[in-house]
């Protein structure tokens, strides 16, 4: 069954009535929040396999899991994403609702800051780790989201994240964000944030966000040895706007802009890419430069790379950012065929199947699991299939049966050796560009024994989704006249 996302109608970029392929598998790692995923969902080309991953409950049927389970799909780097597909699963026997979420690519570090009073760990959203410095640490006496914040204490306290090449600002859009609270008296440099070398040369960093002796906040990048800059015209001291207020630096485009809650108050002209620096990210500090940290407390910090949230004034945000947006909507499987669940394609740093109990718990005493788990970019056909002889996989039965009969031709029984499902793909008229850039490495990977999720009809058939195979090698031809291409995909599979 093809689920789709909400609202969706076709344009360019969403085509939804020709047939689609799902191979582009981006999933590097797939981890479950099960306690018992001991054999996390993997890319089986046999599910039958013991390697699946099974919610909490394992063993004791007669207490079925009640909590949201989670199956994570984590690309090696943020990538365009359109489908999530699980098949060799028992989600609709076992009474869940599933639906599909997606994490923001452009998401480089979330830190909601939450905690228990005094503690050191730091937990950020995208799964970087952070080290706590001096006395940094979780306080629950002053928060403007979730009940704690960052405490600094301006005497060596701070927090890191080691450099990677993906928190690299370079010339795309960005923005970074934050709660502060400022308890340092005026006329000292206070750093809020920022990634540079220790030598605190503007030649080895990349961006940083201060409160300047001038007690303004002010946002910048190194651009070569050039320190292109915005400063705020409020001023915060301990006496000073005192209490949270909401900073966010924004490169759009060719301008920087700063906005101190949620009112534009600078904006600069620039050109060019911010430096690239093998150093730290850092709050409190600015990565490898630790001198003059920030004095007060730090809430609900992001960094994002490719996006510039806010070109114009706007109303601060009201509650604690959400990583994990919903993708697809809830869908309580019927029965046990694959299922694709397909929305636009977006830059995703993760996504994932949520599971939940569905309107039948007595059903949700069977364990669900799944054993198939792809995520990725899908293959769109750009037309249908040639001819009418298409057939459903999932009404396409083959099985291959030993029949024993005694030597007076008595029939005695008979083992059934495989069975299957297969069906013919047909194409014609394939423009040879997308034949050569699209379809041949879908047919290399697939030839290469690499399974994949095929739907022929995903607007008029949503029903019609298997899980499949080639069995036997593509041929494609070239019609002279047209300099277009036709192929036939042969392909097994299974599907309810």
């Amino acid at each position: 069954m093809i689920v789709y996302a909400a609202g969706l109608t076709a344009t360019a970029d969403y085509p939804i009535a020709t047939p689609i392929f799902g191979w582009r598998n981006l999933a590097d790692s797939i981890t479950a929040t099960s306690s018992d995923a001991d054999h996390p969902a993997s890319y089986l080309a046999n599910p039958s396999t013991a390697q699946y991953w099974q919610a909490e409950g394992v063993g004791s049927p007669a207490t079925p899991p009640t909590v949201t389970q989670y199956l994570t799909a984590t690309p090696s780097s943020a990538a365009v994403m359109d489908y999530l597909a699980i098949a060799g699963h028992n989600l609709g026997t076992a009474g869940a609702v599933v639906s599909a979420e997606g994490a923001n690519g452009d998401t480089r570090s979330l830190l909601h800051l939450d905690g228990t009073d005094g503690a050191t760990t730091i937990t950020d959203e995208t799964g970087r780790a952070w080290t706590a410095s001096g006395n940094a640490q979780i306080d629950t006496a002053q928060s403007k989201f979730g009940g704690s914040s960052l405490l600094l204490d301006g005497t060596g306290d701070y927090i890191t994240t080691a450099s990677s090449t993906d928190l690299n600002l370079g010339s795309s859009d960005f923005t970074v964000d934050f709660w502060f609270q400022c308890t340092a008296a005026g006329g000292t440099m206070q750093r809020l944030c920022g990634r540079r070398l220790s030598s605190g040369l503007v030649a080895d960093m990349e961006f940083s966000v201060e409160r300047t002796t001038a007690n303004v906040i002010r946002g910048g990048i190194g651009m070569g040895s050039t320190f292109e800059s915005v400063s705020s015209t409020t001023q915060f001291t301990n006496a000073l706007n005192t209490g949270w207020h909401h900073c966010a630096f924004v490169r759009d485009g060719s301008t920087l802009r700063l906005f101190i809650d949620g009112v534009q108050e600078a904006t600069e002209a620039i050109t060019g890419a911010a430096n690239t620096v093998s150093a730290d990210l850092g709050v409190g500090s600015q990565g490898g430069l630790v001198t003059n940290p920030w004095t007060g407390w730090i809430d609900e910090f992001r960094l994002s790379v490719g996006v510039a949230r806010w070109t114009s004034n706007f109303t601060p945000p009201t509650s604690a950012y959400n990583y994990w947006a919903e993708l697809v909507g809830e869908y309580e499987p019927t029965d046990d065929a694959p299922l694709l669940f397909r929305w636009s394609p977006q830059s995703l740093a993760a996504v994932r199947l949520k599971i939940a109990e569905g309107g039948s718990p007595a059903a949700f005493a069977a364990t669900p699991r799944a054993a198939v788990l792809y995520a990725g970019a899908l293959l769109v056909m750009p037309r249908g299939l040639s001819g009418d002889t298409h057939a459903p996989i999932a009404l396409q039965r083959t099985r291959r049966m030993l029949t024993n009969r005694s030597e007076t031709g008595q029939f005695i029984g008979r083992y059934v050796l495989s069975q299957s499902r297969s069906t013919g793909y047909q194409f014609q008229f394939l423009d040879e560009d997308f034949y050569r850039s699209e379809m041949d490495p879908f047919l290399d990977a697939a030839s290469a024994e690499t399974p994949f999720f095929a739907a022929w009809k995903p607007q008029e058939e949503p029903a019609d989704v298997g899980y499949c195979w080639l069995t036997s090698d593509p041929e494609p031809t070239r019609h002279r006249p047209t300099g277009t291409m036709a192929v036939t995909l042969q392909v097994g599979g299974f599907a309810i």
